[in-house]
């Protein structure tokens, strides 16, 4: 049975609500190494997660270099053509930013603009290309990066880790194991998945170490003003929706094609907010998430994987709204990965064939 937990307390958020009492040059990552920064550092780091944050807190010269996609995933943004905007245009880089990009060493030319996603360099010989203009690599990611592990043998470039996954506990991730990765976890029950406010909370403490006096303090206090009084209004309204019973789904799909008829069907996989920092932001900001079964099979521990089929038992395989009365998930709302948002835009007359869901026909989708 499918659980809805919630949560609509603040007060973890006050911490967040002060400019962050960090000591200009020194920084502890989240493997628990701590590095002291020169203001005449140099950086390198993934473009929209770390550049652009980074760019916003005020730092511009200090990176050199970039890698990954610059877009969310699955937008349709014209890197060479910022100006035209994209179907995400409150997550997407508006066009000052996109130019400040295009004045960075790119470590991911083949696959930057990639809307299925590009998460790593094309190749370490792009970073030895660029060494001598790179002091530190920030990895501001989930930890699955291979490269990584190995980057600093290879260019002797250290690697200065803010983990986008889990909260920070020494018995969480591996560092210096004979036998296993860094970053590879160690425990999974020591390892609790971290919100975006602490993210960015962290990569605030990260500017702060960069560059000191010289982040952009009005900035950054803006933001976070901002962030705490949409967040108290989102929670207010989620209060609400919670005593109205609604059900909210996290997901990711995919339309697929049978190997025996080949006839197209609907996927999803369900993304649990115990592992996943956005829809654990969204949950503990207080929407009423459903979890996925435990026990039942799931993709790496955070997703379960169900067929239209599946999902609507009493179709017998033929799906349509005659029988979409006992879904397997009684969702109200579906919040759908970027990458995969597209196939419900636009597509209903497909969707409504494959995956007739009321929710879904009924337009109650993000």
């Amino acid at each position: 049975m499918m659980k809805i937990t919630h949560s609509h307390t603040l007060k973890w958020i006050l911490p967040f609500l002060l400019l962050v009492a960090a000591e200009a040059g020194e920084f502890t990552d989240d493997l628990g190494r701590t590095f002291n920064f020169k203001k005449s550092d140099k950086f390198g780091t993934r473009a929209a997660t770390g550049a652009l944050s980074l760019y916003r807190m005020g730092i511009e010269d200090q990176i050199t270099s970039i890698w990954g996609l610059w877009s969310i995933r699955g937008s349709n943004l014209d890197v060479d053509n910022p100006a035209l905007g994209s179907y995400f245009p409150d997550a997407d880089p508006v066009e000052e930013e996109v130019v400040w990009l295009h004045t960075k060493n790119n470590l991911s030319p083949e696959c930057y603009t990639n809307p299925r996603g590009c998460f790593r360099w094309d190749d370490i010989e792009l970073v030895k290309q660029y060494q001598d203009e790179i002091d530190y690599i920030l990895f501001i990611d989930n930890g699955g990066d291979s490269g990584m592990r190995t980057v600093t043998t290879e260019t002797g470039i250290p690697v200065v880790f803010i983990d986008t996954f889990y909260e920070y506990n020494v018995e969480c991730r591996h560092l210096d194991h004979p036998e296993e990765n860094d970053y590879s976890t160690k425990d999974k029950t020591k390892c609790f998945g971290r919100s975006m406010i602490d993210i960015a909370t962290r990569i605030e403490e990260l500017a702060v170490a960069i560059a000191g006096d010289d982040v952009n303090v009005k900035q950054i206090e803006d933001d976070r003003a901002l962030a705490c009084e949409s967040a108290q209004k989102f929670t207010d309204m989620m209060k609400v929706k919670q005593g109205e019973g609604l059900r909210v789904m996290t997901t990711i799909n995919a339309i697929k094609k049978d190997s025996d008829t080949g006839e197209d069907y609907f996927e999803i996989r369900t993304l649990d907010p115990i592992d996943l920092w956005v829809p654990r932001t969204l949950e503990e900001l207080g929407m009423p998430i459903l979890h996925h079964d435990e026990g039942s099979k799931t993709l790496e521990d955070i997703s379960t994987r169900v067929t239209g089929s599946q999902f609507f038992p009493d179709c017998n395989g033929v799906l349509s709204e005659s029988c979409n009365n006992n879904p397997l998930y009684p969702v109200d709302f579906w919040l759908i990965d970027s990458r995969s948002y597209l196939n419900i835009l636009d597509n209903e007359e497909v969707v409504k064939a494959i995956f007739p869901d009321k929710a879904m026909l009924a337009g109650q989708h993000w």
